[in-house]
């Protein structure tokens, strides 16, 4: 209690809890919002951590820090400290940054697959090649009368995927990448198909709508992987499935920059916390490991559970 009780005693650390609260940041996202030097912020995430208010998930050279569900005594006190921080400006001023740089992030990716849109299959292949896993990952995908793939990209997995939806709609933030899908399906006459520009983190879709929710190596581009999760559950209906292709945790720092990778893979520790956060719940798990430099992925197949009211210290740390 006392060591969270002098983490807690600053006001610099005050304002990176309430940037954290908005989702898992890096160190140095907080050091273009607060506009101090790295040492300095990394001194308080140190403080924070040691007084585990803090939890960081590493992945490769980088750390993630968010706060940290398991300190029953820091929730308990989070509300009160939530209620007086809206006293200072600052703290107004600073969420105002932290939006701003999600959407620079947000607009920076659109530009690079825009770019990169005519040749992205090809690019992909080549720099970052994976086992091949089509046939288990056609096999876990379930009948329904509407289903969704965020992230289409090209829409190479639009034909494969209308075999088992009465109706589809892919969505992608990038306009030359739905272009692309465009002209595919076009190509091979589909029917039945809804191309939708998009960001996976605020779907253009209502709530309660899809039967079916496809994300094939597409949430390692996401900023937020539990916002666009939140997303996801949103528009499933009650019962409705999600099929998840990605890649397990890898050290190919390069894909950062190359391929506009957020994060380098998943482990399933990090799926089944965020999936229970947001109430969908893990059916099933297949990995397929990688020969010589491909990178292992892992299958994931969950189902939306009926939605129930939170309550408790963990609803705290929700957006």
């Amino acid at each position: 209690m006392i060591k969270c009780l002098k983490g807690l005693a600053d006001h610099t650390r005050l304002r990176i809890l309430a940037l954290l609260k908005l989702g898992e940041l890096t160190v140095q996202e907080l050091t273009q919002v607060l506009g101090m030097g790295q040492s300095t912020i990394s001194h308080h995430l140190k403080v924070l951590v040691d007084a585990e208010v803090l939890v960081v998930r590493r992945q490769g050279t980088w750390g993630h820090y968010r706060l940290n569900p398991q300190n029953k005594f820091f929730a308990d006190i989070y509300a009160v400290i939530e209620k007086n921080k809206q006293e200072s400006s600052q703290y107004f001023d600073d969420s105002v940054k932290i939006l701003d740089l999600f959407d620079e992030q947000r607009k920076s990716n659109r530009r690079f697959f825009d770019r990169e849109a005519f040749q992205w299959d090809c690019v992909v292949r080549n720099l970052l090649p994976l086992p091949d896993y089509s046939a288990p990952f056609m096999n876990l995908i379930p009948k329904a009368t509407l289903g969704v793939e965020i992230g289409c990209g090209t829409g190479n997995l639009l034909e494969a995927l209308l075999q088992n939806s009465q109706f589809l709609i892919g969505i992608d933030q990038s306009p030359e990448m739905i272009a692309e899908a465009h002209k595919r399906v076009h190509s091979n006459n589909l029917r039945g198909i809804d191309l939708r520009l998009g960001d996976m983190m605020h779907l253009p879709l209502e709530s309660n709508q899809a039967d079916l929710v496809v994300m094939n190596m597409a949430l390692h581009h996401a900023a937020q992987p539990l916002q666009a999760l939140r997303e996801v559950c949103r528009v499933l209906k009650n019962g409705g499935s999600l099929l998840l292709a990605d890649m397990l945790p890898h050290g190919k720092e390069w894909a950062r920059e190359k391929l506009a990778d957020q994060w380098l893979g998943f482990s399933r520790r990090d799926l089944e916390e965020w999936l229970a956060t947001v109430g969908i719940s893990i059916q099933s798990w297949l990995e397929i490991k990688g020969e010589g430099n491909q990178v292992s992925v892992f299958l994931l197949k969950g189902h939306k559970q009926m939605h129930k009211t939170k309550t408790g210290n963990m609803s705290l740390f929700e957006e």
